[in-house]
């Protein structure tokens, strides 16, 4: 068994039962550019996988060059830190523990103060994900990688932010990371699917800003109101 390179883990939500169990496009997403380059990696989800201390350490080793944890605020987050803690304990601080997702996008300030986190990808993460990655194996500073923030030693380092992605650039998903099948529903709204797969990331893009969606602000887009006289 090849051991990862990288360690990408998505932990439950608090809300995870039936056709609410998307595939963790997040991690999906920055996984590929990782692929791509050469990299190992190895994807948990937690809420379609048992994640605990045996089963992380089998893939701890010297080859491990950082863990990436995606989080949502809410219940997500408080399972985020238990893996952050674990993988910790696990690699006895020696490996760079790296989280995004819209929290940590949104309050990266708090979000890299915590003692088990130590970088903060802010927004999109495919380009700062790698370039992290790249950076942790080169031993390189991390002042030069775009979208993040990170700690050195007291002070939290905010780096330039990072232009959104064209997603005519977006690479193909890497869907041999996961088990598909545990993601196939029988559709909550369209009661004659049985097989049922979310494809897609619905809120990259999206031009509109709903007050229950954190889209908008990880986006910083500005709503332009459009008056149809008739």
């Amino acid at each position: 068994m090849q051991m990862p390179h990288v360690l990408l883990l998505y932990p439950k939500t608090g809300f995870d039962y039936g056709s609410t169990v998307a595939p963790p496009h997040s991690l999906l997403a920055v996984a590929a550019p990782v692929l791509k380059a050469g990299y190992s990696v190895k994807l948990f989800d937690q809420r379609t996988q048992t994640i605990n201390e045996d089963i992380l350490s089998r893939f701890i080793s010297n080859d491990l060059i950082c863990v990436g944890i995606s989080s949502m605020t809410g219940t997500q987050i408080r399972n985020a830190l238990q893996f952050s803690r674990l993988i910790r304990k696990l690699t006895d601080g020696k490996v760079p523990i790296v989280w995004g997702g819209a929290h940590p996008s949104i309050i990266p300030e708090q979000t890299v103060m915590n003692e088990n986190v130590d970088v903060v990808v802010i927004g999109e993460g495919e380009d700062s994900f790698l370039e992290l990655v790249r950076a942790f194996e080169s031993k390189n500073e991390l002042s030069d990688v775009k979208g993040m923030m990170y700690k050195n030693g007291e002070e939290n380092v905010k780096t330039e932010e990072r232009v959104l992605l064209d997603v005519e650039d977006l690479l193909p998903v890497p869907w041999q990371l996961i088990d598909v099948e545990k993601y196939i529903h029988r559709d909550m709204y369209i009661k004659e699917c049985s097989r049922v797969l979310d494809l897609g990331q619905t809120s990259r893009g999206c031009p509109y800003q709903c007050g229950f969606c954190c889209s908008a602000t990880i986006r910083k887009s500005v709503l332009t109101l459009v008056t149809l006289h008739i």
